[in-house]
C-alpha cells in the first residue's frame, strides 16, 4: 500500500484482514524510494494508493507500474477525488477507486481485479502458446521440398511458403488474405479448378497431374481439404513428363535422362522383363533392399512374396491403359524408413501398349510435414512439455536469453536452486537481463562479472562461437565449482544464447586427488633414490676404508721396514711415507663424508659437531648452534635427510664460497625442523646462476618429506640456505583449485 497515514493504513489493513477471503502479507510504502524499492524486493501482487504523498502521486506510481511492465492490479484508495479524476486515472490503467469512506467495497473490488489480471495474464501466455507452435509449424511448412499453400473456405491464402511463392512468381506474403481465382482467375477454367471444388465438396484427398498453360508447367497437386479449406501440396513435374515422353523415342536419349533426373525410373516390356533401370531407382531399392534390380529379369523377381498379387493387379491395370499412383513406405538398406511416391504408366507406340514406365519419387520429406500438419493443438504442447520434461531432466541450470540478454525461459534446476550456494546469477529469473551479471559476487571471492557480460554478448552477437567460465561458488556449509557454457540460438527467428551453469564440484575433487596421488607417488620415488644413493655411498665409504686404507697401510709399513734397515734414499723414502699418510688421512676423511654415522650410537647433534670440526682449518671458520634439539622426536629418515643436506652445503662452500666464516642453525619447534645455513663468501647471482647437482639434491631431499628449501644470494654478499622440514605428516585435503 502506498499511502502517507500510518493510521488509514492500518485500517485498511484490518477491514482487508476480517473481510478479505485469502490470505495476504502486507506492506506499507510512504515515500517514492520505499515505493519503487518494495517493487523490487517485495514483488506485490497488488498496489492499493493513496491519491496523493509528498512530491508524489497515484498518477506516477501507475506509471512506474507500466514502464516496468508490471501486470500488477492497481486500486486508488483515497479519501476525496473528483469524477473527471477517477475517471482520468482508469483511463490511465487503473483497475478501480475506492473512497475511504466507503470501504466495505473494497475486498470485492479487490477480488474483481485479481480475477480480471489472471485471466489477461491467462490470454496472453496462451497467445504466446499459440504464436510459437504457429512459428514452428511454419518452419517445417517452409523446409519442404514441395510447394505449399493453404486456402480457406473463401477461397483466400492463408499460407503460402517460399518454394509456392516461385513456382506461382509472386511474393508470399502480398498473397495472405487475396482470392486465389482473383489473383490467378485464368485458373477458373481449367482442370485445376474442378479439383479444387470437388475436394472442398466432398472433402476428400484428390491426387492431380495437369499441365498449367499459363505457367507453361505441369503441376502435381495432393490437395487435402478440411472444414476450414484447403491444404494442397504441389510441385512442378515438366521434366518427369518430359522423360515419359522421350523414353518411347530412344535407348539413348532414355539413358541420358535416367540418369540426370533425381526420380527413380524403371522400364518394362508387357510381359514384366526389365529393359532399363536407372541409379536412383537402385538407390531408392524400389522392390527389395536385399536384391539389386537387374535388366533382363523379371520384375516378379523382386517384388516381395506378400505383394504379388496386388502388383499383378496393378500391371493388369496398366496395361488397360491406365496410370496407377501410391506411396509407399518400407526400409532401405541404410536401415532407415523411406517413403516413396510411385507412378505407374502405360508406355504406347503407335497405339499400342508396349511396356511399362515406373517412376519413383522420395517424398520422405513431404511425408514427414504430412504428419507435422495433421498434429492438433494438444500434440503440439505434448511436445512442448516432453521439451520442458528433457531440460528440466538434465543435471545442468539452463537459461534462454533472447538478444537482449533477457532471460525468457530457466528450467526447474535454475529456478529451485538456492540463492546461498548457487552458481553465478542464480538470483536471476524470468524477465531479468543476465548481462547484468557483472555486478554478481560469490561468496568472498569476486567474480570477474564484466568478462562473463562481455563472453556472453559476443555469443549473442555471433563473434564468439562458444563462451566457458569456470568459476568457484563457496557458501559456509558447501564449496561448489560450476562450468558455465554460453552457445548461440542458431534459428534467425528465435535469436539469442543458451546459458548453462554445470556443477564441476566432483570432477575437480578427483582431479585434486589424482594430483595428490601423482605427488605422494613423485615423493616416495625420490625418497627410494635418496635412499639408494645413501646405500651406494655407504657402500663405496666402506670399500675405501676398507680397501685403500689397508693398502696404504701396507705400504707405509714396507716403506718404514726399508727405511730403518737400509738406510739408502731414506730422504725419498721418508717422502714417500709422508704422501701415504696423506693419503690415508683423506681417504679416512672422504669414506666419513660417504658413510652416514649411526645417529643411535654417536647421536644425531654429536655427529653435526664432527662433521663441522672436519670443514673447519686456518682459512675458515664453521660454527654450530642447535636449538631445542630433541633427537628423539625427529625421524631416522629426515636426520640422514638434514645431515647430507648439511654435507652438501658445506661441500659447496668449500669449493666455490670462499668463505672466511660459515654458520649452521638448527631451530627445532613441536611441528618442524629449520635449518639455516649462512656463509660469508662470493655469493652468486640466483635468477641466473643455474642450479648443480649439489643444489639440486639439497631441493630434492628437502621435498620428498614435504618441506622447503630457498636460496638467498647476491654477489659479494654471501649466502644464505633456509632449509623448513615438517615432522608430522600433513594430511591432504582437498586444495582451493
Amino acid at each position: 500500500m502506498l499511502e502517507d497515514s500510518e493510521t488509514d493504513a492500518e485500517i485498511i489493513r484490518r477491514l482487508l484482514k476480517k473481510k478479505a477471503d485469502i490470505p495476504f502479507d502486507f506492506r506499507l510504502s510512504m515515500t517514492k524510494e520505499a515505493y519503487l524499492r518494495d517493487l523490487e524486493e517485495f514483488k506485490p501482487d497488488l498496489i492499493l494508493s493513496d491519491n496523493s504523498l509528498p512530491q508524489f502521486n497515484a498518477s506516477d506510481a501507475l506509471k512506474v507500474v507500466h514502464q516496468r511492465s508490471l501486470h500488477i492490479p492497481f486500486i486508488l484508495v483515497t479519501g476525496t477525488v473528483s469524477e473527471e479524476f477517477a475517471a482520468g486515472i482508469i483511463k490511465q490503467g487503473a483497475d478501480d477507486y475506492i473512497l475511504k469512506d466507503r470501504l466495505a467495497r473494497l475486498p470485492a473490488a479487490i477480488d474483481t481485479a485479481l480475477r480480471q489480471r489472471k485471466s489477461e495474464k491467462e490470454k496472453l501466455e496462451a497467445a504466446e502458446r499459440l504464436r510459437r507452435s504457429e512459428e514452428q509449424y511454419r518452419t517445417i511448412l517452409n523446409r519442404v521440398s514441395d510447394a505449399f499453400v493453404a486456402l480457406d473456405t473463401s477461397w483466400c491464402y492463408t499460407y503460402v511458403n517460399e518454394q509456392a511463392g516461385k513456382i506461382l512468381n509472386r511474393i508470399p506474403a502480398e498473397l495472405i488474405g487475396k482470392n486465389i481465382w482473383t489473383e490467378f482467375p485464368e485458373g477458373i477454367e481449367h482442370l485445376f479448378h474442378k479439383a479444387y471444388h470437388g475436394a472442398m465438396n466432398a472433402q476428400q484427398y484428390i491426387h492431380l497431374e495437369e499441365y498449367y498453360p499459363p505457367f507453361n508447367v505441369w503441376l502435381e497437386n495432393h490437395i487435402y481439404p478440411s472444414p476450414d479449406g484447403l491444404s494442397i501440396f504441389f510441385r512442378d513435374i515438366s521434366e518427369r513428363k518430359k522423360a515419359q515422353q522421350k523414353i518411347i523415342q530412344s535407348e539413348m536419349n532414355l539413358r541420358t535422362i535416367f540418369e540426370n533426373t533425381s526420380e527413380g525410373f524403371l522400364l518394362m516390356d508387357s510381359d514384366g522383363i526389365v529393359k532399363a533401370v536407372n541409379s536412383k531407382a537402385g538407390e531408392y531399392a524400389f522392390f527389395s533392399k536385399e536384391k539389386d534390380i537387374q535388366v533382363g529379369e523379371s520384375i516378379y523377381n523382386f517384388v516381395e512374396e506378400e505383394r504379388q498379387a496386388a502388383f499383378k493387379i496393378i500391371m493388369e491395370k496398366v496395361l488397360n491403359g491406365d496410370t496407377v499412383q501410391y506411396d509407399r513406405s518400407y526400409e532401405i538398406k541404410d536401415g532407415n524408413t523411406r517413403w516413396l511416391d510411385f507412378s505407374v504408366t502405360p508406355v504406347s507406340q503407335e497405339g499400342e501398349i508396349k511396356g511399362i514406365c515406373i517412376t519413383g519419387r522420395d517424398i520422405t520429406a513431404r511425408k514427414k510435414a504430412e504428419k507435422e500438419l495433421n498434429k492438433n493443438f494438444i500434440e503440439k504442447h505434448a511436445l512442448a512439455k516432453r521439451m520442458s520434461i528433457i531440460l528440466n531432466t538434465l543435471p545442468a541450470n539452463i537459461a534462454l536469453l533472447d538478444t537482449e540478454g533477457t532471460i525468457v525461459e530457466v528450467n526447474d534446476a535454475w529456478r529451485n536452486f538456492a540463492d546461498d550456494n548457487g552458481f553465478i546469477g542464480s538470483n536471476y529469473g524470468i524477465g531479468d537481463n543476465y548481462l547484468a551479471v557483472s555486478k554478481i559476487s560469490s561468496g568472498d571471492d569476486k567474480t570477474d562479472g564484466k568478462a562473463v557480460a562481455r563472453g556472453i554478448k559476443a555469443v549473442i552477437e555471433n563473434n564468439l562461437n562458444e563462451f566457458v567460465f569456470e568459476y568457484a561458488c563457496h557458501s559456509p556449509k558447501i564449496k561448489r565449482w560450476f562450468r558455465m557454457v554460453v552457445t548461440p540460438l542458431l534459428d534467425k527467428e528465435h535469436a539469442g544464447a543458451v546459458v548453462m551453469h554445470v556443477d564441476i564440484s566432483e570432477l575437480r575433487r578427483l582431479e585434486q586427488e589424482r594430483l595428490i596421488i601423482k605427488m605422494d607417488e613423485q615423493k616416495k620415488i625420490t625418497q627410494a633414490m635418496l635412499q639408494a644413493q645413501e646405500k651406494e655411498r655407504n657402500q663405496l665409504g666402506r670399500e675405501l676404508h676398507d680397501n685403500i686404507s689397508q693398502l696404504l697401510a701396507a705400504i707405509k709399513m714396507k716403506l718404514e721396514y726399508s727405511l730403518g734397515n737400509d738406510g739408502k734414499g731414506t730422504e725419498t723414502i721418508r717422502e714417500c711415507v709422508d704422501h701415504v699418510k696423506e693419503a690415508m688421512t683423506e681417504t679416512r676423511n672422504l669414506s666419513h663424508r660417504m658413510v652416514i654415522p649411526r645417529f643411535e650410537d654417536s647421536g644425531f647433534e654429536n655427529s653435526l659437531r664432527y662433521m663441522v670440526k672436519n670443514y673447519n682449518n686456518q682459512q675458515r671458520t664453521v660454527s654450530l648452534k642447535a636449538i631445542k634439539l630433541d633427537e628423539k622426536k625427529i625421524p631416522a629418515a629426515i636426520k640422514e635427510s638434514l645431515y647430507r643436506i648439511v654435507q652438501e652445503q658445506l661441500n659447496n662452500i668449500e669449493k666455490y664460497a670462499g668463505a672466511s666464516e660459515v654458520k649452521v642453525d638448527f631451530d627445532a619447534q613441536a611441528d618442524h625442523i629449520t635449518l639455516i645455513i649462512e656463509d660469508n663468501g662470493v655469493g652468486f647471482n640466483v635468477k641466473q646462476k643455474r642450479e648443480g647437482i649439489g643444489l639440486t639434491n639439497i631441493m630434492n631431499r628437502a621435498e620428498s618429506y614435504n618441506g622447503s628449501a630457498k636460496i638467498i644470494s647476491e654477489p659479494g654478499k654471501g649466502c644464505k640456505l633456509i632449509v623448513e622440514v615438517p615432522l608430522r605428516e600433513k594430511k591432504e585435503t582437498s586444495a582451493s583449485l
